[in-house]
């Protein structure tokens, strides 16, 4: 679905009717929609499924249940495809949160989240040629505590200028915030080629806590022997 601002600064983004709008360093564009061969690879068939069951379990809530989620969701905001700040629905919010929860293996969540922010902490990744793994060091992040996790994800490996962050993602490793703790982890995750000298990967990591809150995927754009890369985050 099309994401369209009218009036002043007008901007669209996603598809609608065999169209597509984005937006690259060059500005604005519009390009025909195009269909794989394959539409039904594992990675959309595992997140319909997620979804379904997401869905299934919103239906299975009592009414206060959804009563209080829908009360809830109007003190959070979160992004759409323009970056621009929108509020979502009680339902959208569970689903949201526990689509997570089942990607990072955590229990499905009935309850309403506390009202506080997640974060990933203190970061330093490493990309190093050679190698068949990314390194993560972190400490203080909000999920580093029993009912948390924190999921890396990243791309395939990429030449030496495709320095986008829009690249299929691919989760690699979780950490579990009940022994991933502080003062400092370091979490490898495994990739599924030997990184070549030039080469790039993305690297996405994106988190949920005990309370409930979870963050926006973090992405670097990350080239071999490079250490803290400047973060870019995409809605």
């Amino acid at each position: 679905m099309a994401v369209i601002r009218m009036g002043m600064g007008a901007e669209a983004r996603g598809s609608m009717g065999g169209i597509v709008f984005s937006r690259n360093r060059g500005g604005a564009y519009i390009r025909n929609r195009t269909h794989p061969v394959n539409p039904n690879s594992t990675r959309q068939s595992e997140q319909r499924n997620l979804m379904r069951e997401a869905s299934d379990q919103w239906a299975s809530l009592t009414q206060p249940q959804r009563d209080a989620w829908n009360a809830y969701a109007p003190n959070v905001t979160r992004l759409n495809k323009l970056g621009e700040t929108i509020q979502t629905t009680g339902r959208a919010e569970f689903i949201a949160v526990n689509i997570l929860n089942a990607t990072l293996g955590l229990a499905a969540r009935t309850a309403t989240p506390l009202l506080t922010t997640a974060s990933l902490g203190n970061l330093e990744i490493e990309l190093i040629s050679g190698d068949a793994a990314v390194g993560l060091t972190c400490s203080g992040g909000s999920w580093q505590t029993a009912g948390g996790a924190l999921g890396i994800f990243t791309s395939s490996q990429l030449g030496p200028t495709q320095k986008s962050t829009k690249q299929p993602m691919t989760l690699r490793a979780i950490a579990d915030g009940a022994t991933d703790f502080d003062p400092q982890v370091f979490i490898q995750a495994v990739l599924p080629t030997a990184v070549a000298a030039n080469n790039r990967y993305v690297i996405g990591l994106r988190a949920i806590d005990a309370n409930g809150q979870y963050t926006q995927m973090l992405k670097f754009n990350m080239a071999a022997d490079s250490v803290f890369p400047e973060p870019v985050v995409e809605a």
